[in-house]
């Protein structure tokens, strides 16, 4: 067990990807909570699997070019393209809304697929990565751009807080307080974009989202206001990820997964601790 934990100490080789999920831990705290009180889940989702769209691109581009740019840096840049459009449609026709999500959301994944599948430098395992996450993929150079990316989440969610909890709770509220709520609703899809995109080298794009929410969930159990939400949020999804590391190693099992069931694990236990608790409270 001590060399496990020599392994996610610097100079270790888990230290970049563990580095990784930590710091994604903090942005995945934040921005969950607010997809989880804005009910965005369904949308969080599209947005993900939209950036398999942006990916397919980056690496359609450089197998043709030779113009070499980290593919997750083309998948930030469609997949908020893609949550701007869905924001756009929904603010405009918020009952068509739910069309035009999973519209945007198989035609992005059916786009980035016929990509990858024409790109002839692509390796099968790269590919699996993307899906499911591989932390034997995640090098420092995914590691600089996870941090500068979760610090830009980091920022805004916490600089404009009070404008977006006023868009998540209430927004004819936020309008009549002279706030432009349209713009905070495209912000907010805007950080959600990028937190999942900067996490799917941990757990790949198929998981991102459980990642993001689950946490979010389990605090809720645990919280009565927003940020005290957010706290333990993080709090949840840290200890999920390191958690993760540490039995996907210990039995040689995929991480984001193992991460995954941990977060779920421990919303069952905060659920029925907490459901104890009340019944014992109210007798």
């Amino acid at each position: 067990m001590m060399e496990l934990f020599k392994e996610l100490l610097p100079g270790g080789f888990l230290f970049w990807p563990f580095l990784a999920g930590l710091v994604g831990s903090f942005s995945f705290g934040v921005v969950g909570s607010y997809v989880y009180v804005r009910k965005l889940s369904y949308v969080a989702t599209a947005i993900g699997h939209s950036s398999i769209a942006g990916i397919g691109i980056t690496y359609f581009i450089q197998d043709k070019t030779g113009w070499l740019m980290h593919p997750f840096i083309g998948g930030a840049f469609f997949t908020i393209l893609m949550a701007l459009f869905i924001g756009f449609c929904t603010l405009r026709n918020e009952e068509k809304g739910d069309s035009v999500i999973s519209s945007t959301m198989v035609v992005s994944m059916a786009l980035g697929l016929i990509l990858l599948h024409m790109v002839e430098n692509v390796q099968t395992l790269s590919t699996t990565a993307i899906f499911f996450g591989d932390i034997m993929f995640v090098t420092k150079q995914d590691v600089i751009v996870i941090l500068w990316v979760n610090a830009v989440v980091i920022f805004c969610g916490v600089v404009f807080y009070n404008k977006l909890k006023m868009v998540c709770f209430d927004e004819e509220y936020a309008r009549l307080r002279g706030v432009n709520s349209a713009f905070y609703y495209y912000l907010l899809l805007s950080i959600i974009s990028l937190s999942v995109i900067a996490m799917t080298v941990i757990v790949g794009i198929v998981l991102v989202i459980a990642l993001m929410t689950l946490p979010a969930v389990t605090a809720a159990l645990l919280s009565k206001r927003l940020w005290q939400c957010m706290v333990w949020a993080s709090i949840l999804c840290l200890v999920s990820v390191t958690l993760g590391f540490i039995c996907s190693i210990s039995w040689d099992i995929p991480t984001g997964p193992c991460i995954v069931l941990i977060s779920s694990a421990l919303y069952v236990f905060v659920y029925v601790i907490t459901s104890v608790f009340l019944k014992t409270a109210k007798a």
